[in-house]
């Protein structure tokens, strides 16, 4: 009598078990911690790897990119200096400290390296006092930039990135990095590891490391361009441009990391999901090539045991 309701039991296994085989495998998500991503072409014509890309998102620094991009096609000069006043930490209040002082002319070339490869908020809203642009001329010239670029989702309330409203997408925030990239000056000064400020009359210096470290990686991936940030509301983010072998030109956008050297991480790991991924294909495309081969063609056969002197062609040999 026991034998039904095993029978019963082995009949169900076998059907879970057939459902389980017959259910397509879901598309394979690399580890990210990010909240959302995108990878992809730096023309934009490919996406290569994406989560949530056109989620609306706070951007916090990156928004650094959109407002030194409008303060160099403004007519930066490099060489000219501009003093920090008491309004440029009024309107940082809440963002991070800065090393620079009031009251001090500094370079703008000096300035420059601050923004971008420091995130200094004071050295941003001073560069656009430079161009003739205050805090809020400045915030609309980005606007500005963002609408004539097509960038329907990007908005900004702030130059600096402190106001959490700063929001964009990571595929748009892709098309800032690529307009930044663009210009030679920016991109030189965005791939730089580090640059040390000597402050006059004092010689002080301040040395200014990259916030993006993987610009400090040696090897096969170049960084051609690339900003992070950070606010409560984005998170850790970091968007970057980089050389990868049998790719070209790849933009990385990660938003919403949970750590400081997280978003990093996310990188990497995004690389090596691309090159596993290539790998693959490359494999498919060798196994493609030896199936497409004809068939029925086979080298001449020779006998192990033939002497080596026979095995010789006895067409005498060309002189």
């Amino acid at each position: 009598m026991k034998v039904l309701p095993i029978l019963s039991c082995m009949i169900g296994i076998c059907l879970f078990s057939t459902s389980a085989i017959a259910r397509p495998a879901r598309p394979r998500k690399p580890a990210v911690d990010g909240r959302v991503w995108y990878v992809g072409t730096a023309d934009g014509r490919r996406v290569l790897s994406e989560k949530e890309k056109d989620k609306v998102w706070s951007i916090a620094s990156l928004s650094k990119m959109m407002a030194i991009l409008v303060v160099v096609e403004a007519g930066l000069n490099l060489s000219d200096k501009t003093v920090l006043t008491d309004s440029d930490w009024a309107l940082a209040a809440g963002g991070s400290r800065t090393r620079l002082k009031r009251k001090i002319p500094y370079p703008n070339v000096d300035l420059l390296h601050a923004a971008l490869l420091g995130s200094d908020n004071r050295a941003v809203l001073a560069l656009g006092r430079a161009v003739g642009l205050n805090a809020p001329a400045l915030t609309a010239k980005m606007n500005a930039r963002a609408r004539a670029m097509g960038l329907k989702s990007t908005s900004f309330v702030d130059p600096t990135g402190i106001a959490h409203e700063n929001v964009s997408t990571a595929w748009e925030v892709s098309r800032i990095l690529k307009a930044a990239s663009e210009n030679k000056l920016i991109a030189e000064v965005m791939r730089k590891v580090t640059y040390t400020v000597t402050e006059k009359p004092s010689n002080r210096q301040i040395v200014y490391n990259n916030t993006n470290i993987l610009t400090r990686e040696s090897g096969r991936r170049k960084v051609l361009a690339g900003k992070t940030g950070f606010n409560s509301s984005a998170g850790y983010c970091v968007a970057t441009l980089l050389e990868l072998p049998g790719f070209g030109q790849v933009s990385f956008v990660v938003l919403g990391s949970s750590g400081m050297y997280q978003r990093f991480a996310d990188v990497q790991v995004l690389i090596a999901e691309l090159e596993r991924q290539r790998e693959k294909e490359l494999r498919a495309q060798q196994q493609a090539k030896v199936q497409a081969s004809p068939k029925g063609v086979t080298r001449p056969r020779v006998d192990p045991a033939q002497p080596k002197s026979d095995r010789r062609s006895r067409t005498p040999a060309s002189k």
